[in-house]
């Protein structure tokens, strides 16, 4: 093989290895949950959420593009990054219950992330004893 004809390859192999990787740079991941949420009691009225997922992007408010919907349509509040697990970030959100909350309980909790599929994301979640 001459030069030039080596010298083409190399370019014509290196450009068609760069097109699935320009492809994929400007696409956003769909964030879905990782592993099994659960629920710790705070006191009789409320819990805490903690659940593992990719990076939630955040909305044009400045808040964090998910929305969590607690069985009864009790609150959700104060969805937050506490920390990491492998590649995913640990979530922990404050659930707050009109009526008193038991532990060994599972609980229904819908979880809908910005940009995703648009169709809620159901967990049953237990709820444990406080730490």
């Amino acid at each position: 093989m001459s030069r030039l004809s080596t010298a083409l390859a190399v370019v014509a192999l290196s450009a068609t290895a760069a097109v699935p990787t320009a492809a994929l740079a400007g696409a956003t991941p769909v964030v879905k949950l990782q592993g099994s949420p659960q629920m710790f009691v705070v006191d009789a009225h409320h819990a805490t959420l903690k659940f593992a997922a990719r990076r939630i992007h955040k909305t044009a408010s400045g808040g964090l593009g998910v929305t969590i919907a607690y069985a009864g349509g009790q609150r959700v509040t104060n969805v937050r990054a506490t920390g990491t697990h492998g590649t995913d970030i640990v979530y922990s959100a404050t659930v707050a219950s009109k009526t008193a909350l038991k532990a060994g309980t599972k609980y229904t909790v819908s979880f809908r992330f910005a940009g995703g599929t648009g169709k809620a994301d159901r967990r049953a979640v237990k709820l444990y004893a406080s730490r």
